[in-house]
């Protein structure tokens, strides 16, 4: 005959289901709103582009070197441009989340700023106005560099830094502080007799680094990457019909 449980353990039991369950809800909570806001790296994701970042100087054309561990930008120089081939286009732009709107108690939610949830911003966390400027180098927009710019590439090309150029901006009329940005796939190309002209060796290892391939841009957050994998964040059409006073 199977032992009875005594009544305390059976309580346990059913406590410890309690406490699955409430976790288990938790989690689904946690996750569906976070797939239902909207933030500025979603506008980012949207135009192909990276996180934005508090990087001075980041424009068309201008040339940082990276960190080895991807984690530094540091502003060398800028690049000669030639004008006509420089692409400027003036953003006004709204965005949704798709799940939000049919789930609209979750901008109630959101705007509590619960602990765990990445902040927003504006009044309607899932939906946002977009204003700024985006900016596209053409191929053979760049021209010379300054001279003065040389010996800061090869000081940093001798730390195994990667010289890259920027080919797209994003920046937001309302925050000139913060930039999304894409770079060349190629770096820019450092010969030894540049090197040579600074007292400097190019190395097996300098030349290792300058062969690899430039970041496409600072990585999104896991959540930007999720909400941008199902869909969910899309631009309203003038079809979709009128949108509150978002955020720009």
């Amino acid at each position: 005959m199977a032992d009875r449980k005594t009544p305390g353990a059976l309580a346990l039991q059913w406590v410890l289901r309690i406490l699955g369950g409430l976790a288990l809800a938790a989690v689904a909570f946690y996750m569906i709103a976070v797939l239902s806001m909207v933030r500025t790296e979603d506008v980012a994701r949207f135009y192909g582009l990276g996180k934005p970042l508090p990087v001075p100087q980041l424009e068309g054309g201008a040339i940082y070197a990276i960190s080895a561990d991807g984690q530094r930008y540091e502003y060398l120089c800028s690049s000669e441009l030639d004008p006509d081939k420089v692409r400027h286009s003036d953003e006004n732009r709204d965005f949704y989340n798709f799940l939000a709107a049919a789930i609209p108690i979750m901008d109630w939610v959101l705007e509590k700023n619960l602990p765990g949830i990445p902040d927003v911003e504006g009044s309607f966390p899932t939906e946002i106005r977009f204003k700024g400027e985006f900016i596209r180098l053409e191929t053979g927009a760049t021209k010379a560099l300054p001279e003065s710019c040389e010996q800061r590439m090869v000081a940093q090309a001798g730390q195994r830094a990667k010289i890259c150029r920027v080919r797209m901006t994003l920046r937001r009329s309302t925050d000139q502080t913060f930039a999304a940005f894409s770079f060349d796939g190629d770096q820019i190309w450092l010969p030894p007799s540049i090197f040579e002209k600074y007292g400097r060796e190019k190395t097996d290892a300098i030349e290792t680094v300058q062969m690899q391939s430039c970041p496409a841009a600072a990585p999104l957050p896991w959540d930007v990457v999720l909400r941008g994998w199902l869909g969910l964040v899309l631009e309203r059409d003038d079809d979709d019909g009128p949108s509150p006073e978002l955020s720009s």
